[in-house]
């Protein structure tokens, strides 16, 4: 028993060792390691973004409205729009990033020196669940630019929310490797979307010619998403921010009641765009065109404009 024991001891402690060959193997042939590893790509532009926003440094201060939320939200609102009001913002929005991921990318935006005045969440309705999706957790842990402090925290606990136990291995060990520099991001460009900067990204798919058929879809606000949204209301109003939230245009909306978490919070009902029902405005039922998007931001900036002021 005791000769077993001692094996047991021996392979425990060699296991690090021969997962750390293991890798530095992998490190010499990409394609292998993206297959294997850890695949990194440019879709929703999370790498350009965080890059971007690492970049920034100091001028961080400068930035006055946040957003968060889904793809709605990164290819749908462009937050240069909002230049010609006085006010520039940046969006930290992502694919399939419901409301409980984007409170923790909140909390560690505003703990790694965002000053925002305004807060801005995507409530797109299809993405209400209980749970952080793996979706969005992994493209941030796996393309992100922002792995340490705060943000090596938000992308732990997204990944726990999610379910996700390879996520939380690989949010322990990628940013090592990229300070190493033997981990440069090499995705090949999206071929469906171009980077515009302040976390935008212009859909380049043709437009509708038709509305499509759609669903009769219920939605429900879950408790554990209230209680997210509440945890970042009074995240935002100890930083003395604004949260507002915005309910992104679609061909094919939901029916939805109004919960009662959202009764203090200003609501920007996307619908009201005089745009919202013109399918030449998308490529899907719920994702904008570059044209559909700049046309929806200038509708939208004023609003946020006069909450914010």
């Amino acid at each position: 028993m005791q000769r077993f024991y001692r094996r047991l001891l021996v392979f425990l402690l060699l296991l690090p060792l021969g997962w750390g060959l293991m890798l530095g193997a992998l490190l010499w042939h990409r394609p292998s390691f993206d297959r294997w590893v850890a695949g990194s790509t440019s879709w929703g532009g999370t790498h350009a973004r965080t890059a971007e926003w690492q970049a920034l440094g100091e001028a961080r201060d400068g930035v006055q409205v946040l957003f968060f939320g889904s793809s709605t939200c990164y290819s749908g609102i462009d937050p240069d729009a909002l230049q010609p009001l006085g006010l520039r913002g940046f969006n930290f929005c992502s694919s399939s990033q419901g409301i409980r991921h984007s409170r923790y990318l909140l909390e560690a935006a505003l703990a790694s020196g965002a000053r925002p005045s305004a807060v801005c969440l995507d409530v797109y309705p299809a993405l209400w669940g209980e749970r952080a999706a793996s979706e969005s957790t992994r493209d941030w842990i796996v393309n992100g630019a922002l792995d340490r402090g705060a943000w090596f925290g938000a992308h732990v606990r997204s990944a726990l929310d999610a379910g996700d136990l390879y996520g939380v291995v690989l949010a322990s060990f990628l940013p090592a490797l990229r300070a190493t520099g033997r981990l440069p991001f090499d995705a090949p460009p999206d071929a469906n979307g171009t980077y515009e900067g302040a976390g935008f990204v212009a859909r380049s798919y043709p437009a509708l010619a038709a509305p499509p058929a759609c669903p009769d879809d219920l939605r429900t606000f879950p408790p554990d998403a209230c209680a997210a949204l509440e945890a970042m209301a009074q995240r935002c109003a100890a930083h003395g921010t604004q949260l507002l939230l915005i309910h992104p245009p679609q061909l094919c909306p939901e029916t939805w009641v109004r919960p009662a978490c959202w009764q203090d919070l200003p609501l920007i009902d996307g619908l009201a765009w005089p745009g919202a029902s013109d399918p030449s405005h998308y490529y899907d039922d719920h994702h904008l065109t570059a044209a559909g998007a700049a046309a929806y931001s200038r509708w939208l900036a004023p609003q946020i404009a006069q909450i914010t002021r």
